[in-house]
């Protein structure tokens, strides 16, 4: 019996996603910020991540009553047939450098936004009072960077290593010598008589190996199958070769292999 010796395949299952960064200086801090009331925005330029575009509001005085003493951010899907968007963002504050501030680095989950409309945000991104004390507001103005990514779907792929099965060798010539000389194997369905002597055989391997048997039994002309045939003009021993050969595609190895019989069977193939 076949054995699998090598049978494993092998996926990877990953998210497919786009994204994009939008950097935003803030020009003018104090100005925003004395302008503005609390809940009030100013909306950057739209930019396109994923095939939908977006924007980033800045709250200069918080989006809300309690978060009145923070700076407020958040991303807007600005796209109108937007719906159902997969996304997670990052806000971060950038140093002189454009490098981010490692500790005013904001990482979100992700987020549906459903429709046009749809924001997700940071509420309290950084204390007022916290960024007009530190090195990052310069000459009243200071950079964050929105980074946004956009989930596309899934995708599947992998490789399949198709099994290394040991295969045995044919011996189709085995098997049907079998049928021919096992006795107890059921089946034959033609008698054939040459001479004194009495075969059995089938009479589709016949007629598969040999055109004057196929048309003895299955020709045009033929009403019914003759279940019983009688060869004349032919010795029984070169008709037992000749059966032979056409099971076993080869010849006994105790044939002699004399110029008589060997003449007879290939009359007899003819």
């Amino acid at each position: 019996m076949a054995n699998d010796t090598n049978n494993t395949s092998s996926s990877v299952i990953a998210t497919e996603t786009t994204s994009a960064s939008h950097v935003i200086k803030i020009d003018g801090y104090t100005v925003t910020k004395d302008l503005m009331e609390n809940g009030e925005f100013v909306s950057s330029i739209p930019f396109s991540v994923g095939d939908f575009l977006w924007n980033v509001r800045y709250y200069p005085n918080g989006n809300c009553s309690k978060n009145a003493d923070y700076l407020s951010f958040s991303v807007f899907l600005e796209s109108h047939w937007a719906e159902d968007v997969k996304a997670k963002f990052s806000f971060k504050l950038l140093d002189t450098n454009d490098k981010p501030v490692r500790s005013r680095n904001f990482i979100s989950n992700t987020h549906n936004f459903s429709r046009r409309g749809s924001n997700w945000g940071h509420s309290r991104f950084i204390k007022k009072r916290d960024l007009e004390q530190s090195e990052h507001l310069i000459d009243d103005s200071f950079t964050i960077r929105c980074d946004l990514t956009v989930m596309k779907g899934f995708s599947s792929k992998g490789s399949h290593c198709k099994p290394s099965v040991e295969v045995p060798a044919g011996r189709l010539d085995l098997h049907l010598g079998n049928l021919l000389s096992n006795k107890k194997m059921n089946g034959k369905d033609v008698t054939i008589y040459v001479g004194k002597e009495r075969f059995r055989a089938h009479k589709c391997i016949l007629a598969a190996r040999s055109s004057v048997f196929r048309a003895l039994f299955f020709g045009a002309m033929i009403a019914e199958t003759p279940r019983t045939i009688e060869i004349e003009d032919m010795e029984a021993g070169v008709f037992r070769l000749l059966l032979h050969f056409m099971y076993n595609d080869s010849l006994p190895e105790t044939w002699s292999q004399d110029a008589m019989m060997a003449q007879h069977l290939l009359v007899a193939a003819d």
